[in-house]
């Protein structure tokens, strides 16, 4: 479905070496399934945190000893995404409210390309439009996913009759928008809910065919092979909404030659409109295709803030959504988290399942994921550096601002960035006036 800066009297240069240790990493955590979080506070001081050191020398290679550092985490390493697909760059109070608290809030956004709203006329698409959304999210430093490439829940009503056509159009979406948009989007579901793939014949039989024509594995592995060629960069995903063996078996399948999977990241999507799902079930699915090795991205979450049968209001619902991402954000195969619709305005199914109401002001479980992603999984430390010119912390893993005192009002400013599954070291040289 669904560059450094800085100011001051000088010019010198800050070298800025950085080392991180990671913790464990998937596959398979190999914990009994915990009671609700049991644990998952140690998991995230292991999974998501590293110990870092940062060495300051000026132009000459001579340490800067003795001198004020602050460090601050800027930007998670993991991906807190929604859908952005009502953006606008309008003026009214809701488009205002919703792009504000966006950006305070997350660091991932999914554009649409579906193709029979992206191109809903043969030739006439909606580049320039999701071009606007993606320099505005490029401005704020939050990353792009597009979704998806190939999906049968309807067909173009421009789709010709000729099968052979048809198939080559498909799979043609593909090669074009991977490459025109690479670059600027770097993550895509390349195929969407392929485990029931059948089920949509009726409503979409023209592209339904063209890909369980030569086989649905094989069309599947067709498509990632055209992305990767594309954009060799990117990362490619398999999106569904069944969590089974099922959808395990299906992904198993999509493999070389040498048997190395073919995509970077399993899809999976939870759409709890029936009700929130137990915890215990949702570490269960983490254990279940953490096992094929890849990240796991959840790409499409709901709870609704309102169930017609439940006695569940918003503050039950905003308790349930922290306990849901912490959780998640303890599993060590767990990448990214995609809210689905951020606003009840235009929600799927027309359900209370926005993040924000529908004018756009908060619900508590806005503001209880801002203040988990933003205040307590977050690091700030106000440091001196030692007589090599070295300071020391623990933090999570993401972009850091570095300000380095230089003067009873001058800071020397520069960026650096933590990965987790990168220990290599990390030098930058800043020139700073």
């Amino acid at each position: 479905m669904t560059p450094a800066q800085g100011f001051g009297m000088r010019v010198i240069v800050i070298v800025l070496t950085c080392w991180a240790v990671a913790g464990s990493v998937w596959p398979a955590s190999g914990a009994e399934a915990p009671g609700p979080l049991d644990g998952a506070q140690e998991r995230i001081e292991q999974h998501r945190k590293g110990d870092f050191a940062l060495v300051l020398k000026d132009k000459n290679g001579r340490p800067l000893r003795g001198v004020e550092v602050e460090v601050e985490l800027v930007r998670h390493e993991f991906l807190f995404g929604c859908n952005i697909f009502m953006w606008s760059d309008g003026r009214d109070e809701f488009s205002e409210r919703y792009r504000g608290r966006y950006e305070a809030l997350l660091n991932f956004a999914t554009l649409p390309f579906y193709s029979w709203a992206y191109e809903p006329e043969r030739g006439t698409t909606d580049e320039k439009r999701i071009r606007r959304i993606a320099a505005w999210c490029g401005e704020r430093g939050i990353a792009l996913k597009g979704h998806p490439l190939i999906w049968n829940h309807m067909d173009p009503a421009w789709l010709p009759d000729d099968e052979a056509e048809v198939r080559e159009l498909t799979f043609g979406r593909v090669d074009a928008l991977v490459k025109a948009f690479a670059g600027t989007v770097d993550v895509w579901d390349v195929l969407n809910e392929p485990t029931d793939w059948e089920r949509n014949e009726k409503q979409a039989p023209k592209t339904t065919k063209a890909v369980t024509g030569p086989g649905k594995i094989e069309a599947i592995k067709e498509a990632l092979r055209r992305a990767r060629k594309a954009n060799p960069k990117a990362t490619l995903l398999v999106n569904d909404y069944v969590t089974s063996d099922k959808y395990f078996a299906v992904l198993d399948e999509l493999r070389d030659d040498e048997g190395t999977l073919l995509l970077d990241a399993v899809g999976i999507q939870t759409h709890m409109h029936g009700g929130p799902r137990p915890l215990e079930d949702m570490w269960a699915v983490c254990e279940r295709f953490a096992k094929l090795g890849v990240p796991l991205h959840f790409t499409e979450v709901t709870v609704l803030s309102e169930y017609p049968d439940r006695a569940l209001g918003e503050e039950e619902t905003a308790q349930y959504v922290s306990d849901f991402y912490t959780l998640l954000f303890s599993h060590p195969a767990v990448e990214a988290i995609t809210w689905w619709d951020f606003s009840d305005r235009w929600a799927w199914l027309n359900a209370k399942a926005g993040l924000l109401h529908a004018d756009g002001t908060p619900k508590p479980a806005y503001d209880g994921l801002k203040k988990l992603i933003h205040e307590t999984w977050t690091t700030r430390a106000a440091l001196k550096t030692d007589d090599k010119g070295a300071v020391r912390f623990r933090g999570f893993y993401g972009t850091y601002t570095v300000r380095v005192r230089r003067g009873a009002e001058a800071w020397a400013t520069a960026r650096v960035t933590f990965r987790r599954h990168d220990e290599a070291m990390h030098e930058q040289d800043v020139a700073v006036e």
